[in-house]
């Protein structure tokens, strides 16, 4: 039994329900549960944690520019080793059926209906362009370089006037 054909057992899901969120079929059911628990793992304070000492180890090795050092790829293979091996182990915990040469599969015929957060982080493990893109932001931020929107939001309080008052 496929894992969508338990979780509709188990949860009694009409066909209209698996409709409505997109699960017509066990790929689909499948993919929506692994993105799911990424999503989850992504918001857990270890996994926080972990990227955050990541780029805090590296982000002064980054420069903005073309060229790329030859330390990048180090630095890259690294990321590879800790970050997406951490996700992967995880999803392994969860999903005992998770394979990543699927899901890597999967998200590739998959990448134009992609976007979010999550899958910019998913990005940075297999495009060296996106992931040097989120050490130079982190960069940017540490150095004070980071646009502040704050000044640019003005919170007025929206008062209605009665015809009462306009008379």
């Amino acid at each position: 039994m496929s894992e969508i054909e338990r979780y509709v057992k188990e949860k009694q899901v009409d066909d209209l329900e698996l409709s409505h969120l997109g699960l017509e079929n066990d790929s689909d059911g499948y993919f929506a549960k692994v993105i799911g628990t990424i999503e989850d793992i992504i918001m857990e304070d270890d996994f926080s944690k972990l990227l955050t000492a990541f780029k805090e180890k590296y982000w002064n090795e980054f420069e903005d520019g073309e060229e790329n050092k030859l330390i990048y790829t180090d630095i890259f293979r690294e990321y590879l080793e800790t970050i997406e091996k951490y996700i992967e182990e995880r999803l392994r915990k969860i999903i005992d059926t998770f394979d990543m040469t699927d899901f890597e599969n999967e998200l590739k015929t998959r990448q134009n209906d992609l976007d979010g957060q999550i899958f910019e982080i998913l990005e940075t493990f297999s495009e060296f362009g996106s992931f040097k893109n989120m050490l130079l932001d982190y960069r940017n931020m540490k150095m004070g370089r980071s646009i502040d929107f704050s000044t640019d939001i003005s919170v007025k309080k929206y008062l209605i006037e009665t015809e009462a008052e306009s008379n």
